[in-house]
């Protein structure tokens, strides 16, 4: 699905001239990188990106910014998916993961592949049993009245051993029993994910189908079918709430790979909380689901970002260009809110592209394209000075 929704999203942004001295550049060398020159995006990346083109070198994130310089980012290339040395630990900056949240993430998806070995089925719903070690939360406060111990007491687990998906890499989808009252909103939120993580065709991965969930899983991402409850903007102290969660929660990031889904956006008729920009016509979110944004967020940070940096990079400078031509018409591309940094505002316009291509809704102001179409024809009008920056 990646390279499929990079390329539909920046396709029409970062169109090169036939002629243009980048594209006779893109082309590699021998017979894969000329054959390359004349095939569809997706299955040119896959037969150019081999070692006898040299394209393997300069495609991976060597650093990472945001660690110290003592940290490193471990370059994995096109080759198999290993452990990512990012930011370990709690840094003195105060970047990095929170080592009980951490700690928790690691034994849940331990008791995940074992709750599938022992026989729970793939995508039915059951509940927790109180005394799960990951689930006790001895560190957190904020979870409502009855404490944090046992908060989450609903899960599903995600596996498909017919379609490159075994049960040692179970995904776990947890709630806690104020957002576990309907068997549609965990399944919601179990079905976005099956549909990120799945299996892909030929041609629109880079090296493996399922390269997705293998970094899912490696970052062991804690996929929460709920969020917090504010009232008048403060934390709710009279609900249940959630662990290590103080206001609301969103996508998950490489340093703190734990996402959330305000089940007020999730769309269904079972859902009377459902609020008016998703459930009325000409709503700005009419039609859609939060659920495949924030996911889409965690999958964009957590794992594109890391197997595939080239296209991580490309999106940040699809957005960047559409952020100018905001800027020059602000009825067109796309609007950063101002608290934005340039990663952030990549990963909206990822999240929110995604959501548009999937479901052709728009789930914000801040893409400017209101259907699928219409996306892709702004883009493609500034694809000229996105190929200046590439150059």
């Amino acid at each position: 699905m990646k390279v499929f929704l990079l390329l539909l999203m920046v396709a029409g942004t970062v169109a090169i001239p036939d002629g243009h001295p980048a594209k006779r550049k893109a082309a590699g060398t021998g017979w894969r990188g000329k054959v390359s020159k004349w095939l569809p995006g997706p299955l040119a990346r896959r037969l150019a990106f081999n070692t006898a083109t040299g394209y393997d070198t300069g495609k991976c994130l060597k650093t990472n910014p945001a660690c110290p310089a003592a940290k490193k980012s471990a370059c994995t290339g096109m080759g198999p998916a290993v452990s990512t040395d990012l930011c370990t630990g709690t840094d003195a900056a105060g970047i990095g993961f929170n080592p009980a949240l951490q700690t928790a993430r690691q034994q849940l998806y331990k008791w995940a592949a074992e709750k599938a070995a022992a026989g729970q089925a793939a995508e039915k719903i059951f509940n927790i049993a109180a005394g799960e070690t990951w689930n006790q939360w001895g560190e957190a406060t904020g979870c409502g009245p009855s404490g944090c111990a046992n908060i989450y007491t609903k899960a599903m687990l995600l596996y498909d051993e017919a379609n490159c998906w075994p049960k040692t890499k179970a995904v776990p989808i947890i709630v806690n029993s104020r957002d576990g009252k309907h068997a549609e909103q965990l399944t919601l939120c179990a079905n976005t994910v099956k549909h990120l993580l799945g299996k892909k065709p030929l041609g629109s991965f880079l090296r493996s189908p399922v390269e997705q969930l293998e970094r899912a899983v490696m970052h062991q991402v804690m996929f929460t079918c709920g969020n917090t409850v504010l009232v008048d903007g403060v934390k709710s102290k009279t609900v249940p709430q959630y662990p290590y969660l103080p206001g609301e929660g969103g996508g998950g990031t490489a340093f703190e790979p734990q996402t959330f889904a305000e089940h007020t956006g999730m769309c269904g008729s079972w859902n009377t909380d459902l609020t008016a920009a998703y459930k009325e016509g000409g709503g700005e979110r009419f039609g859609g689901t939060v659920t495949t944004e924030e996911y889409g967020h965690t999958l964009f940070d957590v794992s594109i970002a890391q197997y595939d940096p080239e296209g991580w990079h490309a999106v940040a400078r699809a957005e960047s260009a559409a952020a100018a031509a905001f800027a020059a018409d602000d009825a067109t591309g796309h609007e950063r809110d101002s608290d934005w940094d340039c990663n952030t505002a990549a990963t909206e316009y990822f999240a929110a592209g995604v959501e548009m291509l999937l479901y052709n809704v728009r789930i914000g102001e801040n893409h400017k394209a209101t259907t699928r179409e219409n996306m892709k024809n702004t883009t493609r009008r500034f694809g000229a000075s996105l190929c200046a920056t590439m150059r």
